[in-house]
């Protein structure tokens, strides 16, 4: 069901993106555009990439609910903790989500001169994440996750870490040393730890944004915060959280950050998009996740 739900999402995001060329004029495509178009009373440049934007966000928003209401349902009926079991309608939304991500990354590097292969590959990449036996192979996120740099989607979070990276690094440099920077070489991720109080999320946690981590040292904890990224840790969660915005979009780390964070969700742990990053080295038992990413 999550092939399924890819193909729907990336049939999504393809006609929007063939909408958004044939009015900046990259290409002109008939038939169906042009009757979509017509229908619409052709709008202007700024109004159409309004409704293409809310599209995307509608359409990541209304696949989350589902993915992420079905999860509350299977946590509340399966006693067994650890990885939740494969339900079809959630495989369906978190297709979904990757087929829009996989489209967009196409769509966006596309819309320039000689984009078309770097978004064909970055496309591709993107939806193979939508074949669970791909999506767990390690290789292949380690593919995924350097890839991210080239997303365009994807920057939709990464763009904001780096800015933070660059405000935060010489705080970092100065409280911890070198050794507060990090790379993780298995999904590209750049770990910073420590800095400004306050700005890197809360005290003894982390949190990430796109392919850049950051971790909060209670006091005089300093570098212990950090875990081993390839095994179950604070360090190994985020950079699950990097796979999640290369193979499913910026507007679903947004939006999960929202259902994390901010009342009256404010669900914690158990938000979606925790679940998933979760399952990218999962800790003990009786934590819970969504084998997206093993």
């Amino acid at each position: 069901m999550r092939f399924v739900g890819g193909l729907i999402g990336l049939a999504l995001s393809l006609f929007v993106w063939a909408v958004t060329a044939t009015v900046l004029g990259v290409v002109v495509i008939g038939g169906p555009v042009e009757a979509f178009l017509r229908s619409l009373g052709r709008p202007s440049v700024g109004l159409w990439i309004v409704i293409a934007v809310t599209t995307l966000v509608v359409a990541t928003l209304l696949a989350y609910v589902l993915g992420a209401v079905t999860t509350v349902k299977l946590m509340r009926a399966t006693a067994v903790a650890g990885g939740l079991p494969a339900y079809p309608v959630e495989s369906f939304a978190l297709g979904v989500i990757t087929g829009l991500s996989a489209g967009v990354n196409f769509g966006l590097w596309a819309l320039i001169p000689f984009g078309v292969p770097v978004g064909v590959v970055v496309g591709l990449v993107c939806l193979l994440a939508a074949f669970p036996p791909v999506s767990r192979d390690r290789r292949f996120q380690a593919v995924l996750g350097w890839s991210s740099w080239l997303m365009p989607f994807s920057w939709v979070a990464t763009a904001f870490g780096l800015l933070l990276f660059l405000i935060n690094l010489p705080f970092a440099l100065r409280s911890l040393g070198r050794r507060a920077v990090r790379l993780d070489r298995m999904t590209g991720t750049v770990e910073t730890t420590g800095g400004i109080v306050g700005i890197t999320g809360f005290v003894g946690g982390g949190f990430n944004l796109g392919s850049f981590s950051f971790l909060s040292p209670r006091p005089g904890a300093g570098l212990d915060v950090q875990t081993q990224f390839g095994a179950p840790g604070l360090s190994a969660h985020e950079t699950g959280h990097t796979l999640s915005v290369a193979a499913l979009g910026g507007i679903f780390h947004w939006i999960n950050a929202v259902d994390e964070n901010v009342p009256p969700l404010r669900r914690k742990r158990a938000a979606y998009g925790e679940l998933i990053a979760e399952s990218h080295v999962p800790a003990p038992l009786p934590r819970r996740h969504v084998r997206m990413w093993s």
